[in-house]
Parts: C-alpha cells; structure tokens; sequence
C-alpha cells in the first residue's frame, strides 16, 4: 500500500531502475506493484520483500507580487509568506534578553506586533517607531510624523526591539504597529529579543514576537519578492499595511502545491487622486544598427509596455543601455510637431516632465480635468546636440532607417519625435520608449609647422642651425616661410671628390596623426630619416632647384606619439670654389596634424649636458646616522645613448682620490650599488665607522673624447655617547646636556641665564646668551654634529617651559631645546630655533613612539575623538619630555 513521498514503481515496461521493487516467491520479475505467487496450497509459507525510499518533501518557488487595484506593480511592500508557528514570546520594555532556546535550522519569519507605554502618560512605542512630542528634537524631520524610527538611536536602538542584538524591521511604519522580518538558522541556536530604554521607570506593556516556520522579504521595482525551496503546504499571506491604503485581496491563506507559483496581494491607494500616468524610458546605443528600426514591420512597433525598454537592452548584448538625464514633454492633440531635427524644447504648448532617472526612467501624470474629452495626447523627446535627429520629416515614407526614433503606447510608426498616447484615460499606465545613438565626436585637430630656421638643430655640434650663404642664383628652391640653413654661414670650402655632410634633426609629439607633409631642397644630396629607420637614401643628385626640390607624404612613417625627423646633407666639394660658388645648405616645412585632445607639440632642442649630483647625504657637512643601511644616493643624467661605468668611494677625512678609502668599487673594495635609470644607490652599514669627518665621491666614466663628471659630499659620523656639560653649576635650575658634536670653549664663573646655542657651520662657532652677565661659549667637534640629549643630574629642573607648535609664535630658545631633545632620539632635523615642517614631523614621531603617555589620555579623556599625533609640543608631550631629561621635573599635568 503505497505512501505519499515514497518512490512509484516505473511499470511492467522497466524502462527505469530509479523505481520502487516488490518480489514474490515465484515472481521476481518486472518493476510493478502486482505480484502472483504461483502453487500456493495449505500448509505452505510464502514470502513477498518490497523495496522504496522516501523521497524529500516536495518544495517549490513562490513569487509574491503586490499591485494596486489598476494592476500597477507596487515596489517597496513587505509581503509574508507564513507557515506553522514555532512560538510566542511577549517581550516586555525592562531591558532583560528574552531567549528562545535552541531553535532548529531554518527559514523563519518574526512578525512583532503591538505597542507599549513608553514615555507616561501615553506615549507609544511599537517594535520600531515611537510617539514623539512637538518639543522633542528632530520632531519636524520626522518622514512618519510624529513616529519615529528606532535606528535614529543607533547603535543602542532604544526602544525598538531587538532580535540578535539588531533592529531589523526596516523603515516603513505600519499604523496597525505590525512588522516582520527574516530570520535564517544556519545551525541549531538561541534567539534572543530585548527592549532597551535610557529610563524604564514609566514603560508600561509589551510587544509580541510570533516565531513562524515561512518567509517574509521586500518587493522590488516590478513589485514582486521571490521565495525559493518553499515546502509544500499551507501558509497565510500577510503584508506590513502602508499608510492610505486599505487591502483588496491576497491575503490569507495559500496553498503550495506546484513547483513554480505565484500570489499576488492587491490593495487600494484611498488617498489617491485619479490620474493618466505616462512612463516614458530612454535608451541609448552604442552603433546606430542597434536601434530597433520597428517602423520597417508591418504595423509598426508593437506595444509599447512597461518590459518593453528592458527587454530590448536586455537581447543588445551590452550595446544598448538605459540612461539617466533625459527629459520628455506632453502636450494636447491641438498642438504642432516642433521639429523632428529640434534640439531642445518644444516651446509654447509642451511641458517638460523628467529628467530620467539612473534607470533610464521617467514619468508624468495627468488629472481627469487635464485630459477631460481628450482622445489622445502628444508626446516627444527633447532631443540632445550631438545624437541622431529623427528622418520623418526628411523621408516622409520613412526610407530612411539612420534615425532616431520613439514610439509611445499603440503608435509604433513613423520615425518622428511626435507620438500619441491614444484613448487616455486615468487609471491607467501607459509607455513610451524613446532610442537613439550619440554621434561620435569630430576629433579636433592639432597643427605643427616646422620650418628650416634657427630653431632646427644641428646634431653635430648639439646647437642650433644659421641661416647660411643663399646668393647662388642656382637656388631656384622656394618654400614660404623657411630659411636656407647650415652649420655656419660660410660653407666650408671642400675639394672636388670630397664632401662635408651635416645632420638637422626635428621632434616633435603628435597622437592619431592625420597629416603629414615634408617640402624640402638641398644642396647638394639628403637622407631623410624617422625614428632612426631611413625612408629616403641619398640619391647621388642635388635638389636646389625648384625642378628637384621634393614634396613627400611622411604620414605612413610616424608613430602614435612622439616622433624624431633626422636630415642629413652632403654638400659635393669642387676644387678651387668657395663658400658663394659652392654654398651649402638644407631648405624645408614640415606639417603634421593629429589629435588636438592629446599632446601635440614640437620638441625639437640640443640634447641636454651630463649632468651628476648627489641627493643623499644631502648637503655638506650633513650628520650620518649609525645604521644597518645608510643609503648613499646620487642622480646622473648622460648626454648620450652609451651605459657608462659608475666609480664611486666612501674616504675617511678627505676627497683624493685613492687615499683613506674604506667601501665603494675602487681601490680594491668591491661594495654592492645599484644604477636604475639615472638613479644611483649604494647602501652600506655606518655602525662601526669610527666618529670623524668622510667625503662621498662619485665617478662616471664617460666615453672617450668626453669629459668626466665627478661629485663629492662631505658629512660626519657623530660619537657614540653624548656629552653633559653643566652650563649653571651654581645653581639648582638646569643642568643642560649639550648636544653630540659640541665642545665647551672658554670658562665662565658666574651663569645668569641660558646660553643660545645654534646650529654650527663648517667653520667656528661662538654664541652666547641674549642676556645675562656672563657666557658659556661652545665650538663643534665636527663639521655637522648630531644634537641630543641624555639624563640630567638630580639637581635639574624643567627642561622645556613653554608650549610650541609649527604656525605659532613660538619661543626662538624653547624650539632650540625641543630640537637638540629630538636629535638625541635619533630623529635627526636641523636645530634652527624655528618650528618647520622637519620639527612638526619628528615631534610626531615622538609622539607616536609615546603613544599610550602622550596621546591616548587626551582619547581616553573625552577630549579627542583619536589616538593620532598632533606635532604639538603640549601638556603632555612637555611634561615626557621634561621626564626623559629630568625625572620629576614635571608633575602629571591636568588636561584641558
């Protein structure tokens, strides 16, 4: 006896194996549900086995689609699709977590319903919006005034509840103060509810949570929401009701029993005014022969609908699109057609509705009175410089198929910008589509014209052309606008069966050239040559006269981009002449034309001399840290095509070459650099060098006949350990640390203030105070020291006093100090007395290396929203500051 979701047995047939089985004693043949025993008699025991598997419960893809009473889609709607109740739970406002303990896999729905008292003596609160009062903040912003929604207290979320610890009922208020939402168990769990309040004194009821087996999601544009693997059965239809409508029908109960369904829920806008509404949609393709051409069938378009647009985009395979910024315009049947080609509006009698919105979209509506006794009205697109116009009025038999075109409702012919929405009526939804392709933009052109002047180049001597000797009347060569040139004025006298050839060179950078022509003569013979490939070898003749000057079209030989026009001229010796006998010289005008929207220019110039120049140390006298990679840098710029070899040292307390020198690839040390394009780097370990003063040199080896190029860079290795000297030993208030490199000069018995103390030269330095009766006085160890700092004795007081920071006005001495403070941390900057951009950054520097002292009090404080440094020399960075030099010289300070 067969049982529902069991596998069906396929038949006597046997065409399948996927079946169920039943055997008999005597009959174990065929896939049938019908089995004999043969030769039963008393007495006899016989035994029949049958076979199945239970098949998963049936499920099914529901569609819930939700409309208005005309059958328009309504978007936006939450629909349910509930199944059997899993539980109750009344979740009252106290803040205490109501908990539905171990709820098993499985799409759930929670539909939350009711209000409680919140706020005495009446005000509500439902599960995501609450009551409020004229005088509460934000009351006039309210969009369901005056309800508002729960998630504007976020993350606390007062007063709506909470499922999991969120608030997922969404945005739209339901006058009945009911809501659902999805809920999807992935493993077996706890669901957990709650209500949270800032005062729960005066809230008074609860809100139910209903727990049910089933489905619940939002409508899209079409005004449906798909659920899928639906089981099989009965379920109730229900809808989070909006505002101003009222239900029609759908809702209750549906039963699922197809593998493929829909449900459709309408309802009624009760405050709706009735209305004609027209959509009408824009699309645009990227080739003309994308366009429908709909006017070419019999009878035209078809219908125009709301799936009509999308469809056709749909099928383009991306060459169509739906697009944004497009306006359209309505007028009554007595108005004329404005003009297929019109770009713009349509003036007296249209008005303008759009403009479409991100999804090709836009729409009017007209009231009973706008179109009372109406049969029809007009609509058009208003039309876009730079797209194809509409060919109707031109070809009035519409022959012309390269044309825009448009169709509205049942008015599927002609190729006009003037279509009818006939037998409108309110109530009623009607479409438009309009199509059309962008013209492609005429490419501007750019211009070049180069001539034969001073401006051309001699390669030979990397400097520009003359104008050279042009008196021979063999010269029959004219070109308008160029110059006779050559490497002087005077050509050089050559014998009979020698020659002297010059090389004149052009670049320039033009992109999608369009144009390019070269007129040229010379005397005597030229090669003409691009991008380094010869399209013109030397014929052996002259080209002087205006017989044999030549017209050429270079354009099949440029590159997209930049481009170089090498000319060379050989001028033929003859014994005995001279320069005005036998003159030498090149004539020509080069135009090309291309793209004016890129780079179009003439480059033409010398090439630029070698260049060398060290980056790193960066100035003389320069103070190298001890570190693991000290990278020495330079840039060099070549003069010429040839890879040169680049000879560089490191030299203990002098630039000679191939004295004291202790790393580079000279002198038998073979350390490592690198040469990329024109940057060179040698990175080397500074730790163990002994303190002193050490030049950087770099060496190029030019090719012969050029001279070589050579830099150097003096800089310092500071001593390890710092050096304390008392400026005031008779008093109690500073015992200062002078900085790394510094040496105490001159004798002083007396100390009435603190000496300033500068960033030393190469030379002597001697400071001392702005005031006061005496002067300590300080000269460098070396030609740029380190600045830096170390504990002071028990006796010292408050290193730094006042607050500085880069942009004020600032202490010139107090930044002196933070500076020399700075360097002793390894933050090496110069010590100028002014707080720049160097200082700004090392104090952020410090800051950070201090965070948790510095910067996450002011944070933990309340008074900054970050831990981030500032670079100002503040309450807290003073007071580490002054602790480092001398501790507890500062007392923790009170942050304001």
């Amino acid at each position: 006896v067969m049982k529902a979701n069991y596998l069906p047995f396929t038949g006597r047939t046997n065409v399948s194996n996927i079946t169920a089985e039943l055997y008999c004693t005597g009959d174990a043949k065929n896939y049938d549900n019908l089995e004999w025993i043969p030769g039963v008699s008393a007495g006899g025991t016989y035994h029949c086995v049958a076979w199945n598997v239970q098949l998963p419960p049936p499920t099914a893809d529901v569609t819930m689609c939700k409309t208005d009473d005309k059958g328009a889609p309504l978007p936006n709607w939450q629909l349910s699709l509930l199944g059997t109740k899993v539980a109750d739970i009344l979740v009252n406002p106290t803040g205490a977590t109501f908990t539905l303990p171990a709820v098993a896999v499985g799409n759930y729905a929670v539909k939350a319903s009711g209000t409680y008292v919140y706020r005495n003596p009446s005000l509500l609160a439902d599960a995501t919006f609450s009551n409020r009062l004229p005088a509460d903040s934000g009351y006039s912003t309210l969009t369901y005034l005056p309800w508002k929604n729960s998630t504007e207290y976020a993350p606390n979320n007062y007063l709506g509840l909470q499922v999991n610890g969120t608030l997922p009922w969404g945005s739209v208020f339901n006058p009945a103060h009911v809501y659902y939402s999805t809920l999807s168990q992935t493993a077996v769990s706890d669901i957990d509810f709650k209500i949270t309040d800032t005062f729960y004194g005066d809230n008074v009821g609860a809100i139910l949570a209903e727990l049910y087996k089933g489905y619940t999601g939002v409508t899209g544009k079409d005004g449906c929401v798909v659920f899928t693997d639906v089981p099989y059965g009965t379920y109730t239809a229900e809808e989070l009701l909006q505002t101003n409508w009222q239900p029609v029908s759908g809702l209750g109960d549906v039963v699922v029993d197809v593998p493929i369904m829909t449900h459709t829920v309408v309802n009624k806008d009760i405050s709706r005014i009735p209305v004609a509404t027209i959509v009408a949609e824009k699309v645009v393709c990227t080739t003309e022969s994308a366009l429908p051409n709909w006017n070419k069938n019999p009878g035209g378009a078809p219908k125009i609908v709301a799936a009509t647009a999308a469809d056709w985009v749909e099928q383009s395979d991306g060459a169509c699109r739906l697009v944004p910024d497009w306006q359209f315009e309505w007028a009554l049947p007595q108005v004329s057609n404005p003009g297929d080609t019109l770009v713009g509006q349509g003036g007296t009698g249209w008005t303008t509705f759009g403009p479409t919105d991100a999804t090709g979209e836009t729409e009017v509506t007209l009231t009973a009175e706008q179109i009372a006794k109406k049969p029809y009205v007009w609509i058009r697109e208003v039309l876009k410089d730079g797209y194809l116009g509409f060919s109707h009025a031109a070809k009035p038999n519409n022959s012309n198929d390269v044309t825009a075109e448009m169709y509205c409702h049942t008015d599927g012919v002609n190729y006009d910008n003037y279509d009818r929405v006939d037998g409108i009526q309110v109530d009623t939804t009607y479409h438009c589509v309009a199509f059309n392709y962008e013209l492609p933009k005429p490419v501007e052109q750019c211009e070049l014209t180069m001539y034969s002047d001073e401006e051309t180049v001699v390669v030979e001597r990397n400097g520009y052309a003359v104008p050279t000797y042009n008196q021979n009347n063999a010269w029959s060569a004219s070109i308008p606008g160029a110059t006779w040139i050559w490497d002087s004025y005077k050509a050089t006298e050559i014998k009979n069966s020698e020659s002297e050839t010059f090389t004149f060179n052009e670049s320039f950078t033009v992109y999608n050239p369009t144009f390019a022509n070269l007129d040229i003569a010379a005397d005597n013979d030229y090669e003409f040559s691009v991008n380094g490939v010869v399209k013109v070898p030397f014929s052996g003749s002259s080209h002087f006269s205006s017989l044999s000057k030549d017209e050429i079209d270079i354009l099949p030989f440029l590159s997209n981009g930049y481009n170089e026009i090498t000319i060379k001229v050989k001028n033929f010796g003859a014994t005995g002449s001279n320069y005005a006998k036998n003159p030498a010289g090149l004539l020509y005008k080069l135009v090309v034309k291309g793209d004016k929207e890129e780079v179009c220019e003439i480059t033409t110039a010398p090439v630029a001399p070698a260049s060398l120049t060290i980056t790193n140390p960066v100035l003389d006298g320069d103070v190298v840290p001890r570190v693991t990679d000290f990278d020495f840098k330079a840039t060099y710029s070549d003069d010429d095509d040839q890879v040169d070899t680049i000879q560089w040292a490191i030299r203990a307390s002098t630039c000679e070459a191939g004295v004291g020198t202790i790393a580079g690839n000279v002198d038998g040390f073979t350390n490592a650099s690198t040469f990329v394009g024109s940057q060179f780097s040698a990175i080397l370990d500074t730790i163990s060098w002994a303190a002193g003063d050490y030049c950087f040199v770099i060496n190029p080896i030019e090719q012969s006949g050029e001279a070589d190029l050579r830099a150097t860079r003096l800089f310092t290795i500071a001593p390890t350990e710092p050096t304390e000297i008392d400026l005031c030993p008779n008093t109690e208030v500073m015992d200062i640390v002078i900085p790394v490199g510094y040496e105490k000069v001159g004798d002083s018995d007396e100390c009435t203030s603190i000496p300033t103390i500068t960033t030393p030269d190469k030379t002597n330095l001697r400071t001392s105070s702005n005031s006061g009766t005496k002067t300590k006085k300080f000269a460098p160890a070396s030609l740029r020291s380190v600045l830096g700092a170390s504990t002071s004795k028990l006796q010292c007081g408050m290193y730094l006093k006042a607050y500085t920071k880069m942009g004020a006005t600032n202490d010139t001495w107090e930044v002196k100090k933070l500076q020399w403070f700075l360097n002793g941390q390894g933050l090496f900057i110069p010590v100028t007395g002014t707080f720049d951009a160097a200082t700004d950054q090392a104090v952020r520097d410090f800051q950070l290396k201090y965070q948790s002292e510095i910067l996450t009090p002011w944070f933990t404080a309340g008074i900054v929203p970050h831990q981030n440094p500032t670079g100002w020399m503040y309450q807290l960075t003073r007071w580490k500051i002054n602790n480092i030099v001398c501790p507890g010289s500062e007392a923790f300070p009170v942050l304001d």
